[in-house]
């Protein structure tokens, strides 16, 4: 699109004026969507590096200890347990905080 906007220029079908601005919003454009690029890169990058921080083993380790039942503390409940729902023919569902990975 550029292009063919300098080819008009060039053939005189519009005038340098219109050009400049054309051309100038086009390179303010171009500079905002950059930004926002290395904005979400920088997100990215935050994100990944809060993922790698997740001790995996620290997390295996509870869960086997409160599945063992062997010295659960209510913490630990709460630290895997998002809430418990009972319905009317007594059936209960819990929900965890974490979603499990296949």
């Amino acid at each position: 699109m550029l292009e063919e906007i300098y080819q008009d220029k060039v053939n005189k079908i519009i005038r340098q004026e219109d050009f400049e601005k054309f051309y100038s919003k086009k390179i303010e454009e171009k500079t905002k969507i950059s930004n926002e690029i290395k904005i979400l890169e920088y997100e990215i990058k935050k994100q990944k590096e809060e993922l790698e921080k997740v001790d995996i083993n620290k997390i295996l380790k509870q869960i086997k200890e409160i599945l063992s039942l062997k010295n659960v503390t209510k913490e630990m409940y709460e630290k895997l347990i998002e809430k418990i729902e009972f319905d009317s023919d007594k059936n209960i569902f819990i929900k965890f905080k974490f979603e499990r990975c296949i």
